[in-house]
């Protein structure tokens, strides 16, 4: 008989070294994955597994990362650690007071083509015109300004 597990928690299993991301991308009832305190793990990173369940899973099948809903005013510290993690999509959308968003940074995750930042009313750049059109036109503005500065 096949699992329907639809959650799975890891945390404080300080031995665990490796996930089988293949595993997970197979179980399609799987909808959280808890590895906090997984310290011996090196993928996903820790930023990512303190997040917890959900965030895990979609950040393993679909290498996106869901950091919406949150109170910072700067994306978080951490965020430099998921270079090389091929992460396609960032959502940081209904985060009140965030004011400005590390542009150099987000540019540099080659594989990062969606960045979703609706109802963050306290970032003024980019417009909102461009926000509006969705992730991927976020990114490819970002992007074409990056180079545009550059000259």
């Amino acid at each position: 008989a096949e699992a329907h597990l639809k959650v799975i928690n890891l945390s404080d299993c300080r031995e665990i070294q490796e996930i089988d991301t293949e595993l997970v991308h197979t179980m399609t009832t799987l909808q959280s994955l808890e590895l906090r305190g997984c310290d011996k793990l090196d993928f996903p990173p820790e930023f990512v597994r303190n997040l917890g369940g959900r965030c895990v899973v979609n950040f393993l099948r679909h290498h996106r990362l869901n950091l919406s809903g949150h109170d910072f005013e700067s994306l978080p510290e951490d965020l430099p650690s998921l270079k090389g993690c091929e992460l396609k999509e960032l959502d940081i959308s209904n985060c009140p007071n965030l004011t400005s968003l590390p542009i150099e940074l987000l540019c540099s995750f080659e594989t990062l083509d969606s960045l979703i930042f609706t109802n963050c009313p306290s970032l003024r750049y980019p417009p909102q015109e461009v926000t509006s059109r969705g992730g991927k036109a976020a990114m490819r503005f970002l992007r074409q300004r990056k180079l545009d500065l550059r000259g």
